[in-house]
């Protein structure tokens, strides 16, 4: 029974991907533009040091299926083989000689998240400081918190502290 079982799933995931296939057949055939951001996964082509770009998909297929389905579809319609491709935001760049290359941008996105978690955690912690007894007195007594509680950390300079350790290795 296992193996019945086994074959239907492998059915109905054949045919999840044929789904999207039929789905997305207009933008899989459709011109790309340079610049253009898509969904997709790509290559990282090791002798010239550059991501070929592999396949795509439209943004209202990517919601309307399972992940799982979506990356099964991207690697089987890609134009070299990939096993168990992530994927990615990428933005294509079209070379001079026509070759699609790309530049994936879901790694700077997570760069930014984890950044932004650590700056919410200042964040908090500077508010549980500012409403300390001490710093309370002194903003009541000088019309300003204490030195190192006066400046909230936010957006901006937010990459700094990346950009200089990168920069003392």
């Amino acid at each position: 029974m296992d193996i019945e079982d086994d074959e239907t799933d492998t059915e109905s995931d054949a045919s999840d991907v044929d789904d999207v296939e039929y789905e997305d057949e207009l933008w899989l055939d459709s011109e790309k533009q340079d610049r253009q951001y898509f969904i997709g996964i790509c290559k990282h082509i090791r002798p010239n040091d550059f991501y070929l770009f592999l396949s795509s998909v439209s943004t209202q297929v990517f919601f309307r299926y399972p992940y799982e389905t979506i990356r099964r579809y991207l690697a089987n319609s890609s134009i070299v083989y990939v096993q168990h491709p992530p994927i990615h935001i990428l933005q294509l760049i079209v070379l001079e000689n026509g070759m699609y290359s790309c530049v994936i941008k879901t790694h700077w996105i997570r760069l930014i998240q984890r950044r932004w978690r650590t700056v919410l955690a200042e964040r908090r912690a500077l508010w549980r400081k500012r409403c300390q007894q001490v710093s309370m007195k002194t903003l009541e007594r000088t019309g300003s918190y204490p030195c190192g509680l006066r400046t909230m950390p936010g957006l901006q300079n937010m990459m700094r502290p990346l950009l200089i350790k990168r920069h003392q290795i």
